[in-house]
C-alpha cells in the first residue's frame, strides 16, 4: 500500500541514503527513505488552532549517523489527521519516503567522538509518502 500526493512531473532531489549522510548534506534538499522506529512530539509554543510539529525517530543501524526526521507546517496537520500521532502509535514499522532539508547538528562539546548528528525538517505533505505500512495493518 502507498499513500502518495506528488504533483505529476514534479522532478525530486537527489536521492541520500541515511549511511551516506556527511556534513557536506547541511542546507541541502534531498529525498530519504526510512522506517518509522517511534513518533514523538515536540515541545514548544503552538500558535492558537495551529498543529504542533512533531519527530519521527527512523530505525537506525548500529553504525548509522545519528537522525531525526522533523515534521512540520501542512504534512504535520495532514499526518495529525491521520493518526500518526496516536499513542498506540499505529504507524510503528511504516517505511516512507521524503523531501526535505537536511540540517547539521555538531557533536556535543562534552563527546566529540560521537560526530556529528542531522535533521532531516519535512514539511511539504505532497512530497512525502509511505510506501508500505506496518505489518500488523495487513
Amino acid at each position: 500500500a502507498t499513500l502518495l500526493a506528488q504533483n505529476e512531473g514534479e522532478s525530486r532531489p537527489p536521492a541520500v541514503a541515511i549511511d551516506e549522510l556527511t556534513p557536506r548534506h547541511d542546507g541541502e534538499e534531498v529525498q530519504m527513505r526510512f522506517k518509522i522506529a517511534e513518533t514523538y512530539e515536540l515541545s514548544g509554543i503552538v500558535p492558537e488552532g495551529g498543529i504542533p510539529s512533531f519527530g519521527i525517530q527512523p530505525e537506525l543501524k548500529a553504525e548509522s549517523p545519528r537522525l531525526e526526521v522533523f515534521v512540520h507546517g501542512e504534512l504535520a496537520d495532514v499526518m495529525a489527521r491521520f493518526g500518526v500521532l496516536r499513542p498506540s502509535e499505529p504507524y510503528q514499522g511504516a517505511v516512507c519516503n521524503a523531501v526535505g532539508i537536511i540540517k547539521l547538528q555538531p557533536a556535543p562539546k562534552n563527546a566529540p567522538d560521537k560526530g556529528p548528528s542531522y535533521q532531516f525538517q519535512v514539511s511539504d505533505w505532497k512530497r512525502f509518502e509511505i510506501l508500505t505500512l506496518p505489518e500488523k495493518w495487513e
